[in-house]
C-alpha cells in the first residue's frame, strides 16, 4: 500500500513537471540583428537588435545575452555604448565576457527594436568585412508560477559589416578610377582641330578658295582685253 501510494505520488510530480516544461516551451520569440554601417577606419558602427516574433501570453520584460565581435576590429565596448531603446533599460555590461542584461517595463508582446550598440573601428583595418553578433540570448516574461513564460532561448543572430567602397574624397578632383573619353586639340595650318584622328591631307580654306578664283578671274580679264587690244592694232 505504501508502495503503491509513493509511486503514485512519483507519477503527480512528473506529471507536473512535464506540465511545467510544456508551458516553458510553448513560449517562444526570434531577433535579428541589423545594421546600414560600412567599416570604415576610425569610424563608428551601429548595430540594432529586433525582436521579430514574440508568443509569449503577456510579453517579456528581460533579455540576457552575449556580445561577441573582433577585437582587432573594433575598439573595446562599454556600457556606454549599449543603448537602450523603446523603453528597453541596460542594466548591465561585463566587458570581460560580453554578457549583458536589459529589462523593460510594462511587458513587450509584439514587434520592435530592443536595443543599439556602438562599436568604433581602429584605425587600421586590413580586413574586408567583420562579423558582430549576439549569442547565448534568453528572454523571459516572469517566472512560470505567476502565470510568466520562464526563460525562452532565442538562437544567435549576426550582421556582417562591409568594408566601404573605394570613394573620391575630393568632389572637386577627378576620380582617376572612372574612364574618361579625352579628346585631343591639334593645329592644322594655325587652326585647331579637335579629334584624335589627324587627317593626312590639307582641309580647305574658305578664303584660300575665294582668292584663287579672284585671281584667275583678274587674269582672265586682262588676258581678254590685251587680246582685244593687239588685234584691233593689226586690223588698223
Amino acid at each position: 500500500m505504501k508502495r503503491s501510494l509513493k509511486n503514485l505520488i512519483s507519477l503527480v510530480i512528473l506529471f507536473s513537471v512535464i506540465c511545467m516544461i510544456g508551458t516553458v516551451n510553448a513560449a517562444s520569440t526570434s531577433m535579428s540583428l541589423t545594421s546600414d554601417s560600412k567599416l570604415i577606419a576610425g569610424n563608428t558602427v551601429t548595430v540594432i537588435l529586433k525582436i521579430t516574433n514574440i508568443d509569449a501570453g503577456e510579453g517579456i520584460d528581460a533579455l540576457k545575452g552575449t556580445l561577441n565581435y573582433d577585437k582587432n576590429i573594433f575598439e573595446d565596448v562599454t556600457i556606454e555604448s549599449f543603448e537602450g531603446i523603446n523603453r528597453w533599460s541596460i542594466m548591465d555590461y561585463n566587458p570581460q565576457t560580453g554578457i549583458f542584461t536589459a529589462i523593460r517595463s510594462p511587458k513587450v508582446n509584439m514587434q520592435s527594436d530592443v536595443l543599439k550598440v556602438t562599436l568604433k573601428a581602429k584605425n587600421a583595418i586590413t580586413v574586408n568585412s567583420s562579423i558582430v553578433e549576439i549569442k547565448d540570448i534568453t528572454v523571459s516574461g516572469g517566472a512560470v508560477e505567476v502565470g510568466g513564460t520562464g526563460d525562452i532561448v532565442v538562437q544567435p543572430v549576426n550582421v556582417t559589416i562591409n568594408k566601404v567602397s573605394e570613394i573620391n574624397p575630393d568632389p572637386e578632383k577627378p576620380n582617376t578610377n572612372e574612364q574618361t573619353n579625352s579628346v585631343t586639340t591639334n593645329k592644322i595650318n594655325g587652326n585647331e582641330v579637335k579629334g584624335n584622328n589627324v587627317p593626312n591631307t590639307k582641309l580647305p580654306q574658305t578664303g584660300e578658295e575665294y582668292g584663287i578664283v579672284f585671281t584667275i578671274a583678274v587674269v582672265a580679264i586682262i588676258s581678254i582685253i590685251a587680246y582685244i587690244r593687239y588685234r584691233n592694232v593689226n586690223i588698223k
